[in-house]
């Protein structure tokens, strides 16, 4: 379908195999149900299907990949990439394209597994899998790759045109996982080897996860961000060696955790998180620019432009009269809301400590004795909307919860109590923090 110079179409081949081709923009990606497995069967930024040519298909050889399969999931020990049944297909028009459901059941375990595909006319796709717990009993889920499978194969025509399979491709991440160095981009020779590049779990919270994939003989690049605020990782497996004239690439977007990574109640489907990916054949520009047309379009669809939103924190003297000169300063400046950082429930001084006092969920009252609502309503004055900093899941040494109820305090495997972090999955926890959030916004 063509709208607004941008198109979207699935083509649906039926058989005994059949095969799914999702074309959005200029980008091609294709799966196939093979022998009980959804496998890939290759990507192109060409517009064209990979079975175009009936003599020569371009589509992907099962046989050069250890996983081709397009997403892996093993639940209970078992692995449930394999051994599937296929269900059927259907395809609805949304208001920004089309969604598009492969229905699959495995053989293995009573679980039934949608695939989710959404195309939106620009160069990426929305993916993302239901998973259905058709059991009277609860399902672990120990290994999840949302979106998987071959990517490419070159022969030895393009593999002349690189002297070494070190520089064929290069793969660009966020390389810092450090607080402030989170914008740290960096492009490095993908090896002939498997790649992981960890977001959120086994490396920091402050590494983006994101990553690009560029073929350094054609010229094309993948891009893929994982949409989760928990562990994420991508695995690039490239297969090539020297003595040989080829080359396969694979790609895996997992989610990553100590296992179960979730639980599946009885008769309860999960969603998981959606994967947005992407290919362009152009620069690097052309492949962020995607990126941004795609999230624009479909993930942050907000009917009126960000605020723009300034702060205070524990960096600056954080009286009453400080933050209205900060206020007054950014309200000249146009700003719309103000934000009040870490250091709001330490006493006067000891701001640069409001790790221990973190969990106190109170103003100050030698640093505010008025309450915080005197620098709400000055906002509010000025025409700014107020923000308020809360580590809900946190408790300092200073605070009652901390003193009162060292049971809540979460467990690392060692059998340590942490310092600060409270444990969300005791109930009793849980319910503390949405009554403690509820009374603040309140």
């Amino acid at each position: 379908m063509a709208e607004k110079n941008c198109f979207y179409d699935v083509f649906y081949q039926e058989g005994e195999s059949p095969s799914f081709c999702y074309r959005s923009g200029k980008a091609v990606y294709e799966e196939t149900f093979l022998g009980g497995c959804l496998i890939s069967s290759g990507w192109n930024a060409g517009g064209y299907p990979p079975a175009l040519l009936k003599g020569f298909p371009t589509r992907l050889n099962k046989r050069d990949y250890t996983e081709p399969f397009a997403f892996n999931l093993d639940i209970d020990g078992v692995t449930l990439d394999y051994a599937l049944g296929f269900s059927g297909f259907s395809t609805e028009e949304t208001e920004s394209g089309i969604l598009a459901c492969v229905e699959l059941k495995s053989t293995l375990k009573p679980v039934e597994i949608k695939v989710f595909t959404a195309l939106d006319g620009t160069q990426v796709f929305t993916r993302w899998l239901e998973i259905k717990n058709l059991s009277d009993k609860p399902m672990n889920v120990s290994r999840l790759s949302v979106i998987a499978g071959g990517m490419e194969s070159m022969d030895r025509g393009e593999l002349t045109l690189s002297d070494d399979v070190d520089k064929l491709y290069s793969v660009g991440y966020f390389e810092s996982d450090k607080w402030a160095r989170e914008g740290l981009f960096k492009w490095r020779d993908l090896q002939p080897e498997e790649t992981r590049i960890d977001t959120r779990y086994s490396r920091d919270r402050f590494r983006h996860p994101l990553v690009f994939i560029r073929n350094n003989v054609s010229g094309k690049i993948w891009f893929a961000q994982t949409a989760w605020s928990a562990g994420c990782r991508f695995s690039i497996d490239l297969n090539a060696q020297k003595e040989i004239d080829e080359s396969h690439l694979s790609f895996k977007a997992e989610i990553s955790s100590r296992n179960p990574i979730f639980v599946i109640a009885p008769d309860e489907t999960l969603v998981t998180p959606e994967v947005h990916m992407g290919i362009v054949h152009g620069d690097f520009d052309e492949a962020v620019n995607e990126m941004h047309s795609h999230t624009r379009k479909s993930v942050l669809r907000q009917p009126s432009p960000c605020l723009i939103g300034c702060g205070m924190g524990a960096e600056h003297d954080m009286d009453v009269r400080s933050t209205k000169i900060f206020i007054d300063q950014f309200a000249d400046m146009g700003g719309e809301v103000f934000i009040v950082d870490a250091g709001w429930e330490c006493p006067p001084d000891r701001q640069t400590e409001w790790g221990d006092f973190t969990g106190t969920n109170r103003p100050d009252p030698e640093r505010y004795p008025n309450g915080i609502s005197e620098i709400s309503d000055y906002c509010h004055e000025k025409g700014m909307k107020f923000g308020l900093w809360v580590d809900i899941e946190n408790a300092g040494i200073f605070t009652e919860i901390n003193k009162n109820h060292p049971d809540w305090r979460s467990v690392n495997v060692f059998g340590e109590k942490s310092g600060h972090l409270l444990d969300m999955s005791n109930p009793e926890v849980a319910r503390y923090a949405e009554r403690e959030l509820s009374r603040i916004i309140e």
